[in-house]
């Protein structure tokens, strides 16, 4: 391969990347004079009748996004079979390949999501989501200009494509991936800001969100389980980073921000910042507010947090270990892209997810690292077992209209499910439910301080229980999440006063 001639112009140099279903190319345009990176696929890859037509929207999608933050495609074609792209070359490495070291420091990481954002805004203003944001997709110059590359599954966000390989996949990342995105709902803008709020995560802790078990474990992660507060993994983080963490990562679109430029002016300043990033949620792709602010810590709404009322996760696995590997000097990061049949994981209501139309099927071109990963629909999807429960009996079982009510019925499903794991004893089950009755009793009659108080208490006992191992990490954070609900329904004027026993 070396010294070929791709249709008369481009000559292959080096093999720069190597992947299961194609390899980059360092190559020479003979037309132009200028160094490039070709991205050609392996020969079980040009089998597909779909790659060619694949290849060709990557590059159109690319064409549309002219912008400094993002990895420029300059031709696609096909040589003696065999399709190719023809991309920007970028002399450095992945963020992938930065993260293997370790967490970045907080202005480092805050300049990289900034420019992230950049690229993000340009496609969003053109209509395209990315849908596969992550550090092996951002690429980091040697000169330090960050870009973001392989939009080979950016789809359309405002029509209808046709599907481009089987129905009812879904394709993406899982450690990346939003709820919606797993459960083949519609996605949006804020489908790519959830993933950048993943890519956060991990260059704050060095981990996204969710690493434990099968790629259709994490993705079941995703949709049913909170995220450990970045905060628990890095303490002294600046609240306003920390918060804006968190409402990316919100489980609801809507009550994400609204804009990658909205995250951006968040970005500002926000790795000495003190304050708390607030931001209103979004009925819609295009609103600017509307929802109920996101304050702190709290990622997800009452409605979506009852976890004991969802599907049960997927049996765990082997856990598999290793990292795909950045290729430094190209356009094209590392990518580990799954394929997860839509029927395996259960909606957020905890029912098998309904396979989505041709308009929410456009799918992908896996990248150069690794071939798709197709996961039969075996996670099940049958309701938890039951358990003796250690709370009353008469706890309720449906999410109420009173945002109190429905905060307290998710705090103690969130007790219930620790008790059924084992983790906590009956009594501090018992302990932990009675003083979440009290914080509701509290706020239903406008006892605020009282609230406050014992709020602080409660979260004083709850770390406790997780510095002491009582509570796992994702336990704290299950419980956590209503914690913070409760704490949303407290006027900024009340004090919290002595710390309850």
């Amino acid at each position: 391969m070396v010294g070929r001639l791709l249709n008369g112009r481009y000559e292959l140099r080096s093999v720069i990347g190597r992947g299961g279903m194609a390899d980059v190319w360092l190559a020479v345009d003979g037309r132009l004079g200028r160094r490039v990176a070709v991205k050609m696929l392996h020969d079980q890859g040009s089998a597909d009748p779909s790659i060619p037509e694949r290849f060709e929207r990557e590059a159109h999608t690319a064409a549309r996004l002219a912008h400094p933050s993002i990895v420029a495609v300059y031709d696609v074609g096909v040589d003696d079979g065999k399709p190719y792209l023809v991309m920007e070359l970028i002399q450095g490495h992945s963020l992938a390949d930065e993260l293997a070291a370790g967490p970045l420091d907080p202005r480092r990481a805050v300049r990289i999501a900034e420019q992230v954002c950049d690229a993000l805004a340009a496609a969003h203003d053109a209509g395209v989501v990315h849908r596969d944001v992550k550090p092996a997709n951002i690429l980091i110059g040697d000169e330090g200009r960050v870009k973001v590359c392989d939009f080979g599954i950016a789809r359309s966000a405002d029509r209808a494509q046709a599907a481009l390989t089987a129905p009812a996949t879904v394709v993406g990342t899982s450690s990346y991936m939003a709820p919606e995105q797993v459960l083949g709902e519609p996605v949006d803008a804020r489908t790519d800001l959830y993933a950048l709020g993943c890519v956060l995560y991990a260059m704050l802790t060095g981990r996204p969100p969710f690493t434990e078990g099968s790629p259709v474990q994490i993705a079941w992660q995703q949709v049913h389980q909170a995220a450990v507060p970045v905060t628990a993994l890095r303490p002294g983080l600046p609240p306003r980073l920390a918060g804006l963490v968190g409402a990316l990562l919100a489980k609801r679109a809507g009550d994400r921000p609204a804009s990658a430029v909205q995250v951006r002016a968040a970005l500002t300043g926000a790795a000495g910042g003190t304050g708390t990033a607030v931001f209103a949620g979004t009925a819609g792709p295009a609103a600017l507010g509307g929802g109920a602010p996101i304050r702190g810590r709290a990622p997800v709404r009452p409605a979506t947090q009852s976890l004991p009322a969802l599907g049960e996760p997927p049996a765990p696995a082997a856990r598999r270990r290793g990292r795909s590997t950045g290729i430094a000097m190209t356009a094209l990061g590392a990518a580990a892209v799954a394929v997860f049949a839509l029927g395996a994981l259960p909606d957020r209501s905890g029912h098998p997810a309904a396979a989505p139309t041709s308009a929410d099927t456009t799918h992908s071109l896996p990248s150069a690292d690794t071939p798709s990963v197709e996961t039969p629909s075996t996670a099940p999807s049958d309701p938890p077992t039951e358990t003796p429960s250690p709370t009353p009996t008469d706890s309720p079982t449906e999410s109420p209209s009173d945002p109190v009510k429905a905060t307290l019925a998710a705090a103690r499903a969130a007790v219930r499910a620790q008790a059924g794991d084992g983790g906590l004893g009956r009594e501090t089950a018992r302990e932990l439910n009675r003083r979440f009755d009290n914080l509701a009793s509290q706020l239903a009659r406008g006892d605020n301080d009282s609230a406050a108080a014992e709020l602080a208490g409660l979260r004083a006992r709850l770390d406790q229980l997780h510095k002491e191992g009582t509570l796992t990490d994702s336990g704290y954070a299950a419980v956590l999440t209503p914690t913070d609900q409760f704490a949303a329904n407290l006027p900024a004027t009340a004090t919290s006063g002595p710390l309850s026993p």
